[in-house]
């Protein structure tokens, strides 16, 4: 699978993942144009070929999230429906996948959402790809799946309020566990969202 961008060139998507690498370990602002050239071992100015500024890689990068993002977030209707086959905790991982089929894909996605998410006070652009994550395609289908499971008469009534109040909480535990690591803020983040579909009310035939 090709995952480079048509619009880069070989040049510049190596400079891309250079640069999403060292800003996903140190901080966008702790990494300078002469540090990319410096593990690229070329010439600082040259890089200035493919970029205006270094903040053209960061939006470069949320933009590349975004393209392979919502190409696998399957339609509504095809999500409720893998309740045919699947847990609800395992349909989870089908709208926010932390691997992807692609090894390269795998490695390149995790980090950007990372830096986005130190970037987000920062760069509107950040905040955008957090809040679109996060909060308004979580909360869309979360919504559409607890709705179909009341539906088929497979847990308790769900108080959407309550419910949206834990996965809060569960964010902030997410967030003060991980110790300032943000790899182990997302890795957390991930899997008490999945812990938090045990918490629901099943019902049983018997009910």
């Amino acid at each position: 699978m090709n995952i480079k961008p048509s619009n880069m060139t070989e040049t510049k998507w190596r400079l891309f993942k250079v640069a999403i690498d060292l800003f996903a370990q140190k901080g966008y602002k702790h990494v300078s144009v002469r540090e990319i050239a410096e593990v690229m071992q070329c010439w600082q100015g040259s890089i200035y070929n493919h970029i205006s500024s270094k903040e053209d890689f960061l939006t470069e990068a949320f933009d590349f999230y975004m393209a392979h993002y919502t190409a696998i977030l399957p339609p509504l209707p095809d999500f409720v429906g893998l309740l045919d086959s699947l847990k609800p905790e395992e349909i989870w991982d089908k709208v926010f996948p932390l691997q992807f089929d692609d090894p390269e894909l795998s490695d390149i996605m995790p980090k950007i959402l990372l830096i986005a998410l130190t970037e987000r006070f920062t760069f509107p652009a950040a905040k955008a790809l957090c809040d679109t994550v996060f909060f308004d395609t979580q909360r869309k289908y979360l919504s559409a799946l607890l709705q179909e499971m009341q539906r088929r008469d497979m847990i308790e009534p769900v108080d959407d309020g309550v419910f949206w109040g834990v996965l809060a909480s569960f964010d902030i535990w997410a967030s003060l566990n991980a110790g300032g690591n943000l790899e182990v803020s997302l890795r957390d983040w991930h899997r008490s969202h999945k812990l938090i579909f045990s918490l629901l009310k099943y019902k049983t035939p018997n009910d």
